[in-house]
């Protein structure tokens, strides 16, 4: 018998449970042959493989050929390792197709093609091949039935999971229905094979396990694809917890404990001196392992969540120090084929303020360059995009514009997590990332784009409030001069078509953005607190009319007033504007001295939640001027002061002490009802507070405790100690507030402060560049530049290099208002 003539089905069991193949550590072997070897590497136990590949190289197995030049083994290891991953998968869909190879070796390496495939975003590149190699399978009569199943099983459940990361539910439940028939035709007839001496059990029931796996893992398929109304669901998950899947599983855990470990360690530091003897990588190459088992034997909700986890295991680590740049774009990939939007979102807005940025902007056009390819793209993928699209090239973000029209025809929005969107939630997401995406092409023109909404709105019967307000939002970030007025009535006649359930704001935002006056009819909609978000906006005209201020007024005195009521009763009301930011932004912008009463009266009740409060306190802080009260109201907040804490107790509405207190005190800072030496102390201790709110109110109340008095030195010192801090958000505070400072010669530390804003213009990612440049803007906003721009040359240098084109355009904003 030729060795083609053999079955071998001990290939496939390496991919699909190695453990039960693999050499056993407690156990150890003289030898180890083909299907062992590729267990050890499916394992990602590359240190025992070269052992035993050593031991093993002049020997031959059943296969006659040398542990040495297997091909198989050669492939496998290169196919698993990113820097020779290219050359493996050429050789691996080489022997997919050698016939003088057995059908289990010929299928292991399919199967590693097919995992593959999906690490580098072409799915189902190779189904076709899978799938006919399966039929051959099937059509022969070598080795016992049951074997020949269970090898086509495996390669047809592969075919299916691929199609479901492309969206195909159709050839989903094909090949999954298939996959059930063969596993129910086994006859209980397998090939016989050597298994680990780990196990007490035999290649029969290795087999069997399997077969519960795959079956298992086709069932689950079909439920995701098929009716969500229907009870097949319960079939799933009453099912007894396959076997197979137990070592897997409990390897996740390993890895979950040994991560935790780390924490732990990091945290509570030892006075003893250990080394960890299985490597600081132990916790990675287990989860890798179970990707990997996940991946090969077809198991979605496996995939999902350990391509999830493993996401989070990089990016945990990297919050603490460890890896480099192949770290980030490997949980970048993990995380947005895992469909964790949530997490990838998060660890991109990191990345961007921190660096390095090019990792974003190599993932994105790496994806642009695939998905051209495909009619397949995912909520998250789009995500990527957004992120990426200030740091690809304008002909770059034209590409990822199409694949948004790509999304758009799907009815699903994920890869592997299987959730699905209704159509006009598929529209408005869509709608939303053109206008992320056309931000950055400023030389878009409005009619292209019209063409593409037209398209994704055309679907739609009627009209979506979401939808609209999408549209308006667009609308918003077009830039309308030049474009003729055929072209604008184009764009007000799609918006007129979608008026059903619209709010009146958003009909007044696309006239304001389109430069017409808004209809009567129109505006006289605009109703309560509608009407002062318009106002605020700008929607009703730059400076708006003084009835319009006024009426405003009225408005949110009403409602103050109606809110202190019902906390006395009890009651909370939700808004879709807030009154209180509202009510700060109108002080702070128009100064609506005539609102102070009514402040102060929501202010002073001990009832009114805290998270009003601070709402209200935060809007009416201007970092810029210093504030004046009335002297009557100055008074007022002396005679009867904020409560120190609120005896409303709602979890829901109550914001942590530590930061209540400090919002407040910021308020009495600015307001000028305290001054820096009674706040010091407060100051001192909230500095190193684990809160980031707290933080970022400390760093405000250093900045106004120096504009008050700019002699003080313990502000400076504070701000320059939170220009270092490990959140992005309150480093970017603390240099916008030096940055701020750096301008006027009376600061006291002055040469520290420069140097802190000169170095912070050079840090990579984009936080502390853009923290420093808002503050030299704020400060000429404020009139306190009166001379030239004292770092010119920093920012010339980040207008003609930095990676963001939002970073560039700000540095040339920045220089322009010094050369007007």
């Amino acid at each position: 018998m030729s060795y083609a003539d053999a079955l071998e089905v001990e290939w496939v069991a390496a991919c699909l449970s190695p453990s039960d193949i693999a050499p056993h550590p407690n156990f150890r072997a003289e030898q180890a042959y083909g299907a062992e070897l590729l267990a050890l590497i499916i394992r990602f136990q590359i240190s025992d493989y070269d052992v035993y590949a050593d031991q093993s190289k002049d020997e031959r197995g059943s296969s006659g050929i040398a542990v040495s030049s297997d091909p198989v083994l050669e492939a496998a290891r290169r196919v698993l390792q990113s820097d020779t991953l290219h050359e493996g998968m050429r050789d691996l869909s080489v022997i997919i197709g050698r016939d003088d190879l057995s059908y289990g070796q010929r299928a292991a390496a399919a199967l590693l093609v097919a995992t593959t495939d999906s690490d580098l975003d072409i799915p189902s590149e190779h189904t076709s091949l899978l799938a006919n190699l399966a039929n051959s399978v099937t059509e022969s009569d070598v080795g016992s039935q049951g074997s020949r199943a269970l090898i086509a099983a495996a390669l047809l459940q592969q075919c299916a999971l691929r199609k479901y990361e492309i969206g195909d539910a159709d050839a989903v439940r094909d090949y999954a229905t298939e996959v059930r028939r063969l596993l129910g035709s086994t006859n209980d007839s397998w090939d016989d094979f050597k298994v680990s001496r780990g196990i007490s059990w035999s290649a029969a029931e290795t087999q069997r396990r399997l077969v519960e796996v795959l079956d298992g893992n086709a069932l689950a398929l079909l439920v995701t694809t098929g009716d969500p109304f229907a009870n097949s669901w319960t079939e799933l998950v009453r099912a007894p917890f396959p076997a197979a899947s137990v070592r897997p599983t409990r390897e996740v855990l390993r890895s979950l404990v040994k991560v935790v470990g780390e924490v732990f360690e990091g945290d509570y530091h030892s006075s003893r001196r250990r080394r960890t003897l299985s490597g600081e990588h132990e916790a990675l190459r287990l989860l890798y392992a179970s990707l990997l088992n996940s991946e090969l034997t077809g198991d979605l909700a496996g995939v999902h969540q350990t391509r999830k986890l493993l996401g989070e295991v990089f990016s945990v680590r990297m919050a603490r120090g460890h890896g480099d740049d192949t770290w980030v774009a490997e949980a970048i990939r993990l995380l947005r084929q895992g469909d964790a939007t949530d997490q990838l979102q998060r660890l991109l807005q990191h990345v961007r303020e921190e660096g390095p940025l090019q990792v974003i902007a190599e993932a994105a056009e790496k994806l642009i360059e695939v998905r051209k390819k495909s009619q397949y793209v995912t909520f998250a993928d789009l995500l990527l995009l957004e992120k990426a699209a200030d740091l690809l090239p304008v002909a770059t973000t034209r590409d990822a514009l199409a694949l948004v029209d790509s999304y758009a025809t799907q009815e699903r929005d994920g890869r592997v997590k299987g959730s699905h969107s209704a159509p006009w939630k598929i529209v408005e997401t869509s709608l939303r990332f053109i206008d992320s995406l056309i931000r950055e092409d400023q030389d878009a023109s409005p009619s292209e784009v019209i063409s593409q909404i037209l398209n994704l709105c055309g679907s739609l019967a009627g009209g979506d409030q979401f939808v609209y307000k999408a549209l308006a939002n667009l609308m918003s970030d077009i830039e309308w001069q030049g474009v003729s007025d055929s072209e604008k009535s184009q764009w007000l006649e799609l918006a007129n078509s979608m008026q059903s359930d619209v709010l009146a704001i958003d009909r007044v935002r696309v006239y304001a953005a389109l430069k017409i006056e808004v209809p009567e009819e129109i505006r006289s909609n605009l109703q309560g607190l509608q009407f002062v978000a318009a106002l605020i906006a700008g929607f009703l005209g730059e400076p708006p009319s003084a009835q319009d201020v006024a009426k405003s007024v009225l408005i949110i005195e009403q409602m103050l007033e109606q809110v202190r009521v019902e906390a006395e009763r009890g009651h909370f009301t939700g808004y879709g504007w807030s009154p209180f930011t509202l009510c700060g932004l109108l002080i702070a912008k128009f100064s609506t001295v005539e609102l102070w009463p009514a402040v102060h009266a929501l202010l002073a009740h001990p009832l009114v939640s805290s998270e009003s409060k601070v709402e209200l306190l935060q809007a009416s802080l201007d970092r810029l001027t210093p504030a004046v009260l009335p002297p009557e109201i100055h008074e007022l907040f002396q005679e009867s002061p904020i409560p120190e804490e609120t005896l409303d107790r709602n979890p829901f509405l109550d914001v942590p002490a530590t930061q209540y207190k400090a919002v407040v005190r910021n308020f009495q800072l600015a307001y000028g009802l305290s001054n820096p030496s009674s706040v010091q102390s407060e100051v001192l201790s909230d500095v190193s507070s684990e809160s980031r709110a707290v933080r970022m109110e400390t760093v405000q109340s250093c900045f106004l405790a120096s504009r008050v008095d700019p002699q003080l030195e313990w502000p400076i010192i504070l701000l320059l100690q939170a220009s270092y801090d490990r959140d992005g958000s309150v480093r970017h505070k603390a240099i916008r507030s030096l940055a701020f400072l750096s301008v006027p010669q009376s600061v006291t530390l002055s040469k520290s402060i420069a140097d802190r804003v000169l170095a912070s213009l050079r840090e990579p990612g984009i936080a502390s560049a853009m923290g420093a440049l808002r503050g030299i803007v704020d400060a000429h906003a404020a009139g306190q530049i009166t001379e030239g721009l004292w770092c010119e040359e920093e920012i010339i240098a980040l207008r003609d290099t930095h990676s963001s084109r939002n970073i560039r355009r700000m540095a040339g904003s920045t220089l322009s208002l010094f050369r007007e």
